[in-house]
Parts: structure tokens; C-alpha cells; sequence
């Protein structure tokens, strides 16, 4: 009787064992983490994309909130969470207030590569469908892109034979890091009021783009192994060209961040 009762006991302690990590993805999958501001500061440095939500979470609002959120965090497998302002110091609340002046009692704070991109009081899901699908997607909404394309050959050729640089980034839209580069220059467009121009080879008529291809435009030496050659040598995408007086003068092989590019453009000119 002894012997079967301790194998029942061994029996439930494993069932129990087993259940725990299910109970405990469960109760994940139906709320959203609340995290401390060691854990928020931590997201800075190791979180390539988060959304974290602060604010009082005992108020009464906080039940659309957070269905929102889960819903959200659903739909991209996104990062999310959500801090306790009423457990925060006022040091703490201090330097997140300092991100932006409006915010007072609540905020949505989006964290991409290390730091914060944006923060607002008040979203409503559907802004806050729009603001991931930008910051996590890379998906700039349509009224704010601010870089340009061109259509043929001949417009291209008019821009690399200016007197003025021109940059220009060939790319896919089928490239990760093309899409990541994206946002990059298509803010440092808006902030410097400056002309940037993008190809999607995935979608540029193909026979205007061969012209493009097999001109006399030359990728730079240090974009190509240390040898200067013509843009039908083939090229890893993307790849961003500056050129003036119809001549290719500087280039960016790759991904670059906001600072290496506004250093770039203040090497060939294009901005002061």
C-alpha cells in the first residue's frame, strides 16, 4: 500500500512539474509583461525592437491598454511590455519625462537598436499598428517618406551629370538591410532638407535599369575590393553612390547608421 502510494506522489509531483512551464506560458500569452526600469534601460542596449508602455497600471484603463498591446504583440511577435510609473523614482520618471516634454503621467516608448526612436502619451491601436510596422518592419507610412526615385535612364543620367552631388541608393525591397538602411536616410532626408534617391531593382523597369547598369558609372575603389569597376561588375545591395559632374566621387558599401551617413554627406559636401 506504502509502495503504491509513493509512486501516486511521485507520479503527481512529475505531472506538476511537467504542467509548470505550460501554466506559466499560458499566463504569459494572456498578459503583458511588466517589467522594473533596470529591465527598460537594459532594452536600450539588447533589444534590436520594443514597445513598452508606461503608466499607472492599477487605473482602471489599463484593461483596453493592455488587450491592445496583446493584440499587437500577436500580430508582429513583437516585443512588449509594460512599467509601473507608480513604482518608478521621481529620478526614474524624470529621465523618461525628459524624452518628451508632453508626457506627463503615461507614455508609449518605442525602443529600435539601442535607443529611443519615439514617445507619445496617447495612441490608439491603430497608430500604434502604424508606429511598430515603421520601427520593428522598417514600413514607412506613405506621408512620410521624404527620399525621391526616378522613373528612366535619361532622368538618372541628368541627376549624376549635375553640378551638385547626388546620392543615390540601389537596393531591393526584397533586401533586409536595404529595408533597414531605409529609415536611416529617408529621416536624414527630412532633417537636412536634402535630395536622396533610392532604386528598387526588384521593381524599376527592367530595360531602363540595364541602361543604368551597363553605363559608364563606376562603383569607387573601396566599394569594390580596392579596384574601381562599372556598376555590370555586379554589386551586394545596398550600395549608395554619390556622384557630381557625372562622375561617381564617394559610396557607402552596405548598411550604415544615421551618424555614419550624415558623416558621409558632410565628406562629399552634400551637407555642411
Amino acid at each position: 500500500m506504502k509502495g503504491k502510494l509513493k509512486s501516486w506522489i511521485i507520479g503527481i509531483v512529475i505531472v506538476i512539474i511537467l504542467l509548470i512551464p505550460i501554466v506559466v506560458n499560458y499566463v504569459k500569452t494572456r498578459n503583458i509583461e511588466t517589467i522594473k526600469y533596470d529591465d527598460f534601460t537594459s532594452n536600450l542596449s539588447t533589444t534590436d525592437f520594443s514597445l513598452t508602455y508606461i503608466g499607472d497600471l492599477t487605473d482602471d484603463k489599463y484593461d483596453s491598454i493592455e488587450k491592445s498591446l496583446l493584440n499587437l504583440r500577436s500580430k508582429y511577435d513583437a516585443t512588449v511590455n509594460s512599467m509601473d510609473k507608480t513604482k518608478l523614482s521621481d529620478e526614474n520618471w524624470k529621465s523618461i519625462s525628459n524624452i518628451n516634454k508632453d508626457i506627463t503621467d503615461s507614455a508609449y516608448v518605442f525602443v529600435k537598436d539601442g535607443e529611443i526612436v519615439y514617445a507619445a502619451k496617447e495612441l490608439s491601436e491603430e497608430k500604434l499598428d502604424v508606429l511598430i510596422n515603421k520601427y520593428k518592419n522598417n514600413v514607412i507610412p506613405e506621408d512620410e517618406i521624404y527620399y525621391k526615385t526616378f522613373t528612366t535612364y535619361k532622368e538618372y543620367m541628368k541627376l549624376v551629370d549635375s553640378k551638385k552631388v547626388t546620392m543615390t541608393v540601389f537596393g531591393r525591397n526584397t533586401c533586409g538591410w536595404c529595408n533597414k538602411f531605409k529609415p536611416v536616410y529617408n529621416d536624414v532626408a527630412h532633417e537636412y532638407n536634402i535630395d536622396i534617391y533610392y532604386v528598387d531593382s526588384d521593381s524599376f523597369n527592367s530595360t531602363e535599369y540595364s541602361k543604368i547598369i551597363n553605363s559608364d558609372l563606376t562603383i569607387p575603389a573601396k566599394c569594390n575590393n580596392g579596384t574601381e569597376a562599372k556598376l555590370s561588375v555586379g554589386f551586394g545591395t545596398p550600395l549608395t553612390i554619390f556622384t557630381k559632374n557625372g562622375k561617381s566621387i564617394d559610396c557607402i558599401s552596405g548598411y550604415t547608421n544615421k551618424d555614419g551617413l550624415v558623416k558621409a554627406l558632410k565628406a562629399v559636401g552634400l551637407i555642411k
